[in-house]
């Protein structure tokens, strides 16, 4: 941290030094400093941007994820279209940057990420919405949890909701929990499904959750019952 802050001090020399070594390659073991240092400097966002277009992918994955710590609005229009890149590392990036630039219009982008038709994106937006704004676009993935068919993303949906902790998020893992899928009855949840929701449950520190578990705890039965308690 002390280090961080000296080379912050420096100023824009400093971030163009790092810029041109991240150039050079991945950067493994120093880029979380890297990262640290020029995503703490917004005055560094104009050299950030040419990255984008670089020659190699790991020049815009850089890019990407620094322009989610410098967190200016404007990074949203360029990381918005990278959203359907072909290069899966750099469209996930680019979802959860967005999750972390929190004065921009990131609701739009972040609401076609997780309509995408790959998994790992839809996941990586869950994730980022988690984050967003304290987690104002809950109810998208309170939507989703009826539509998603991919078993990871749904849990990643869940695990989502539950680090959002917001009335509504609990709110629906409550009804998951307690909504057993019936052999002569349409909708409902299966075991694994109830299972998750209590688990997201449990990470989720308020009173409402703790209601919510009680609750389950009181009406269902066998291993979620179990799970609640």
């Amino acid at each position: 941290a002390p280090v961080t802050t000296v080379v912050r001090y420096i100023g824009l020399n400093a971030a163009e030094t790092i810029l041109e070594r991240l150039r050079q390659g991945d950067a493994v073991g120093v880029r979380g400093f890297y990262s640290a240092v020029v995503g703490g400097m917004p005055d560094s966002y104009p050299l950030v941007t040419p990255l984008l277009r670089g020659r190699e992918a790991h020049e815009a994955r850089h890019a990407v994820a620094l322009l989610g710590r410098i967190g200016r609005p404007e990074g949203v229009a360029e990381l918005e279209p990278l959203v359907g890149h072909r290069d899966e590392r750099i469209r996930t990036a680019a979802v959860r940057a967005l999750g972390e630039i929190h004065h921009g219009p990131s609701a739009e982008p972040l609401r076609q990420a997780l309509h995408s038709p790959d998994p790992r994106t839809r996941s990586a937006a869950a994730d980022a919405i988690a984050v967003w704004r304290g987690g104002t676009l809950a109810l998208l993935l309170v939507g989703a949890l009826d539509l998603e068919r991919n078993r990871d993303v749904w849990h990643a949906d869940v695990a989502a909701l539950g680090r959002i902790g917001t009335p509504e998020a609990a709110t629906a893992l409550g009804t998951v929990a307690l909504s057993a899928r019936k052999l002569m009855r349409r909708g409902g949840y299966t075991t694994w499904q109830r299972l998750a929701a209590v688990t997201a449950l449990g990470h989720t520190d308020t009173p409402l959750a703790r209601a919510t578990l009680l609750r389950i705890a009181n009406e269902a039965e066998g291993l979620v019952r179990d799970a609640a308690a």
